[in-house]
This record gives C-alpha cells, sequence and structure tokens, in this order.
C-alpha cells in the first residue's frame, strides 16, 4: 500500500508540475519530433515490475503518410540469479538455486500529441524464457546424503495490447506510463531426480511434468518508463 501511495504521488506531482508549465504558454506548446528514444522501467526500484528488472526499452518513431504518428518498438530483458542457502529443517538441508529469463517484446503504437502529453496504443508480440534449475542435499538420519535436483524450463509466446500516456519534461526526457493485457500460450517442462546413497546402483527416480495451457494477464500499470529522445 505504501509503495502504490508513492507511485501515486510522484504521478499527480508530475501532472501539477505539467499543468503549471501549460498554464504559462498561449496553448501552442510542441516539442521537436526525435526519431530515436532509448529507455527503461523503473517499477521495479519498488518492487513492482511485471518485466524483467534489467530491460532495454527502444522506441523508433515514423510518420507515415496520411496516417497518425507512431513508433516501432523493441523491449530486450533479462533477469539471472544465483543463490544459496543451508538451514535445518528437522534435518540438514542445503541447496542452490539458479534462474535465468531472457524476455522479448517487439511490436507498433501510435501516437496523439496535446502539448506536453502523449496518447498512444498498439500492440506486442510476446516471447519469454524462463529457465530454473534447484540443486539440493538432505542430510537424512535414515538414508545419509540424498543428493537431488529439478530442473524447470518453460516458453511464452503471444500477443499483447497496451495504451499509454507520456509526459514531456523536455524535448530530450520524457516519462511514460502503460496499461496491458497479455494473452499467451505457455509450454513448460519439469524434470525432477533424486538420488538415495543407500540404491548407487539403481537408477534415479524421475519424475517429468510438460504444461501447455494458454493464458491471459491484465496489468493495469505495466511499465513506467523514463526514456531519451536523441536525433
Amino acid at each position: 500500500m505504501k509503495n502504490n501511495f508513492l507511485v501515486l504521488t510522484f504521478l499527480l506531482a508530475l501532472h501539477w508540475q505539467a499543468q503549471a508549465q501549460l498554464s504559462t504558454t498561449d496553448g501552442s506548446l510542441t516539442f521537436p519530433r526525435m526519431r530515436w528514444d532509448v529507455g527503461t522501467d523503473l517499477l521495479w526500484l519498488i518492487n513492482k515490475n511485471t518485466l524483467p528488472a534489467t530491460l532495454v526499452f527502444v522506441r523508433y518513431n515514423v510518420q507515415p503518410k496520411n496516417h497518425l504518428p507512431g513508433a516501432i518498438r523493441l523491449r530486450l530483458g533479462l533477469d539471472w540469479s544465483t543463490s544459496d542457502s543451508a538451514k535445518f529443517v528437522g534435518v540438514y538441508h542445503s541447496d542452490r538455486v539458479k534462474k535465468f529469463t531472457p524476455f522479448l517484446r517487439v511490436g507498433y503504437e501510435w501516437q496523439v500529441q496535446k502539448g506536453r502529453h502523449q496518447f498512444f496504443y498498439g500492440a506486442d508480440w510476446h516471447f519469454a524464457y524462463s529457465g530454473y534449475r534447484f540443486e539440493g542435499t538432505i542430510l537424512d538420519p535414515n538414508y545419509g546424503e540424498i543428493p537431488s535436483y529439478y530442473i524447470t524450463k518453460s516458453w511464452e509466446t503471444g500477443p499483447v495490447g497496451f495504451a499509454g500516456i507520456k509526459f514531456f519534461l523536455s524535448s530530450h526526457l520524457t516519462f511514460s506510463m502503460e496499461t496491458s493485457y497479455t494473452t499467451f500460450h505457455r509450454w513448460a517442462t519439469k524434470e525432477q531426480l533424486t538420488y538415495f546413497e543407500l540404491a548407487k546402483s539403481t537408477p534415479p527416480s524421475r519424475v517429468e511434468v510438460k504444461v501447455n495451457e494458454w493464458k491471459g494477464k491484465f496489468n493495469p500499470l505495466y511499465v513506467f518508463n523514463i526514456s531519451y529522445h536523441f536525433l
């Protein structure tokens, strides 16, 4: 709740600043249209990100004849981590967890400009991979050390509809926020193996699970971007 309040306060502050600056103009405030802008999502700063924290957003602005201005969009992201832990929960347990999640979205948007504000909407195509590996050792009083691990691999792809608003602090610097609805196809495999020290001569127990499903997800605040415009 506190983080949501901080985000709302920040957005309102930007809006009030825009209104104050617009009130001092003659209503014909314009900004030169740059060809490129590069930015990133800031929601990870308050742990509210819906996309990977390591994220780059690139937009190439175009002006089709007899159509609204628009832009070709590209989002690239990557999360990765390795963690080790050891604990006692009845028996001694140590584990290592590895995560690797590259991410890609490419699409197009249409834009409507009014002073410092720009309204935009469009669609992206979503691609994502998630790899998760757990390696653990349990020290059991009856069986001794029991090494085990499981691996989960999943893939996602599908369309993303979005709409948003952008605020120009200057010709080169903007903030924007988007809402989105994603429909994606997800397929995943999970493999788990457990080795028992007292039965080394036998194959490890193996469990394999496969998932094939469609999902839909609505994000009221999908990203909160800061971007730099140039050329």
